[in-house]
């Protein structure tokens, strides 16, 4: 049966987690631009860039917080083609209730402080939630995402997701160049059912994260910054059966180690080049219960490297323009009691540009587009395929800064196409806006 290919392939190979002015970045393209565009996200990252950004809080509200390598997903669609579907890194936004309104919200939150001229520390809480050993539990058992997130209480695929507890940062720098940092992220979820002693059950997700970052500033503003990353996973899954409790299902450790650089050079004509490379691989598996007869049973590995280099361009004062290109692979494989039942590799080239533009001392326009040329090729136990597609991305925002408050937005593009319902008579589907971002610093 023939699969198709998801056009929301695009995030699973480029960084996409909220983080400090998170609307201003995904106005600009998210996705690389967390690197190449100088800004307080960029610590999530490159710990050590934390040091550049001091005395800073902020609150990002709406979006889609997502963060981490990606997974693939096996849905079936409603015409029976059962096809790949791509999610950001086994993360996914678990949502917050707004008290005003009670509607749901995404966001994050966080700030750093200045202990001194040469050390930073600072917190980030999120609502973001991670998967733990997405891919085999999905090829093998064939869960989706809704499998994965279930808090039934006795549901037969229910298996926690590891909520956002927290990420702490520290920088220091040595002398006047040398910069280093630390982030650290702790990510868990439980559930347990005590008694009666026959519905006993327990589950839950446990995830820690670190980056170690190192960074040395340059004259005329040039920098070089490297951050090794990596994520430990694991759940349990115990109910009660006949006469005690029992594992049923029993997952090895997931472990990923990624790479990440970026530089910021000069080049002829007064420009800046900013080229950055990100590499990595990690691995995961679960079985069934061991008590049963010839369990089920699945191992995944995966890797993924991203690589390009924007340009940045400032012809006026209040004019920044990122042109850029890259390529984006990443290869997943899952083996069925060792058989091979999924073997996907993506490779995505991909252009495009970001502006911002400010229009007064207060008010700056911002918008991009990119597009990305994506080639999948896929097989699983029982067939081999190819596909290929085009993917064209284009967002507008807007940024305000009142002092040393700011306020930064994801604008709806249908702001522009549809107009404001007063003009138009028509609605909005998803607002003005789709994210905002807060932010004072001092």
């Amino acid at each position: 049966m023939r699969k198709l290919l998801v056009v929301a392939l695009v995030l699973v190979v480029l960084p996409g987690a909220a983080f400090a002015t998170d609307a201003r970045i995904e106005s600009l393209g998210g996705k690389e631009k967390a690197w190449t565009v100088s800004d307080e996200m960029n610590a999530l990252y490159l710990p050590a860039t934390v040091l550049l950004f001091p005395n800073t809080v902020w609150v990002d509200v709406g979006g889609t917080t997502a963060s981490g390598t990606p997974v693939f997903l096996p849905v079936t669609t409603k015409e029976g083609v059962t096809q790949p579907v791509y999610i950001d890194g086994g993360t996914a936004a678990y949502g917050l209730e707004d008290a005003a309104t009670g509607k749901g919200l995404n966001g994050g939150f966080g700030m750093y402080y200045a202990l001194g001229p040469d050390t930073v520390v600072g917190f980030y809480g999120s609502s973001m939630r991670r998967y733990v050993s997405a891919d085999v539990l999905a090829k093998a058992f064939k869960w989706d995402a809704a499998d994965l997130n279930t808090e039934e209480e006795g549901g037969q695929r229910a298996i926690h997701g590891a909520d956002h507890k927290g990420s702490f940062l520290i920088g220091q720098r040595f002398g006047k160049s040398v910069r280093t940092g630390l982030q650290l992220g702790v990510w868990g979820d439980a559930y347990e059912v005590t008694s009666p002693q026959t519905k006993q059950i327990e589950r839950g997700g446990t995830l820690m994260d670190a980056r170690l970052g190192l960074g040395v500033d340059m004259a005329h503003d040039n920098s070089f910054d490297l951050a090794l990353g990596a994520r430990i996973g694991m759940f349990n899954d115990h109910q009660y059966q006949k006469d005690r409790v029992v594992t049923r299902l029993k997952g090895s450790t997931q472990w990923e180690m990624d790479l990440l650089v970026r530089a910021v050079l000069d080049v002829p004509g007064g420009e800046k080049v900013v080229p950055y490379l990100d590499a990595g691989l990690g691995g995961q598996g679960v079985k069934w219960n061991e008590e049963m007869q010839n369990p089920p049973s699945a191992d995944g590995s995966s890797w993924w490297v991203t690589a390009g280099m924007d340009l940045l361009v400032q012809p006026l004062d209040m004019l920044k323009l990122w042109p850029g290109l890259g390529v984006a692979m990443r290869g997943v494989k899952v083996e069925d009691t060792g058989e091979t039942v999924q073997d996907d590799m993506l490779t995505m080239p991909f252009f495009g540009v970001a502006v911002d533009a400010g229009v007064s001392s207060w008010l700056s326009l911002r918008f991009a587009a990119r597009q990305g040329i994506q080639f999948l090729s896929a097989a699983d136990a029982e067939t081999e395929y190819k596909e290929s597609a085009v993917l064209t991305e284009v967002r507008v925002g807007a940024g305000m800064r009142f002092g040393n408050a700011g306020i930064d937005l994801m604008l709806n593009p249908e702001l522009f196409t549809t107009g404001p319902n007063l003009l138009s008579g028509k609605d909005l589907d998803d607002g003005f806006a789709t994210e905002a971002s807060f932010r004072l610093t001092w």
